[in-house]
């Protein structure tokens, strides 16, 4: 192994726009038996509560300064593609007026991150107890960047930063009161759920026959079906190893 620094980051850059994740668990059926994703979903995992979810607009962030996932058309068809038969056509059919900007943005964010959201929830409930979230939560700065609810800005209600130094300017107000009650409201619940695996008696958990998700924004509420036009078109696919989907019902 004598590939430089640079090198594995353009290797890793070009992997990663062709739909994988170069990094991650090695499953050799020794020390590491089968990924996460199939020791959830065979019960394997531990099974404690979970909390799992995603922010409402989670590809935004890489169409910036971070930009190594496959935007474009023409990507997003020959990753569908290798899934196998039917997974295209029926995942790009979720996705009212694809091609659009905003329908290419949101299947790339269910592809890479809401999906498994979707696939982890569903099977780990079947265990233990499961708490979904979507953070929609997106101040007028955040907004005016482009990036909306985009992937990671849940961690500026999760870790406080809105009440930091830099929060008037994040907040886009001096008083950032709209901010500051996520963050009481993603703190209690978090600490909450640490402490004895509950995060509030108003979270119900995943399953039948709702699917419920609580969605934090500046009003935090519980929607049944979230998603589930895109959810179920997911079901089968993987990143990874191409599957034929399952059956209609």
């Amino acid at each position: 192994m004598n590939a430089s620094p640079r090198q594995l980051l353009r290797a890793q850059r070009t992997l990663m726009v062709e739909g994988g994740f170069p990094f991650g668990p090695s499953v050799d059926g020794d020390y590491l038996p089968s990924t996460p994703v199939d020791a959830i979903e065979h019960g394997d995992a531990q099974r404690v509560p979970l909390i799992i979810g995603s922010n409402a607009d989670e590809a935004r962030l890489f169409t910036k300064a971070i930009k190594v996932m496959p935007l474009s058309e023409v990507e997003q068809r020959e990753i569908l593609a290798r899934g196998g038969p039917g997974y295209l056509e029926r995942i790009v059919g979720a996705y009212p007026g694809y091609p659009s900007k905003e329908a290419r943005l949101r299947l790339a964010g269910d592809m890479f991150f809401t999906s498994s959201v979707w696939r982890i929830a569903r099977a780990h409930q079947q265990f233990a107890p499961v708490y979904v979230y979507q953070f929609d939560y997106a101040p007028w700065p955040v907004r005016a960047a482009g990036l909306k609810g985009s992937h990671a800005t849940e961690l500026l209600a999760v870790f406080g930063n809105y009440r930091g130094p830099a929060g008037a300017l994040l907040a886009g107000s001096f008083t950032h009161r709209d901010a500051s009650r996520v963050v009481d409201d993603v703190q209690e619940r978090w600490v909450a759920f640490a402490r004895n695996g509950v995060p509030s008696e108003d979270w119900p958990t995943y399953g039948d026959p709702d699917w419920p998700v609580m969605v934090f924004d500046r009003v935090t509420c519980v929607e049944k079906n979230l998603g589930v036009d895109r959810r179920d078109v997911w079901a089968g696919f993987t990143l990874s190893a191409p599957q034929r989907p399952p059956k209609a019902s």
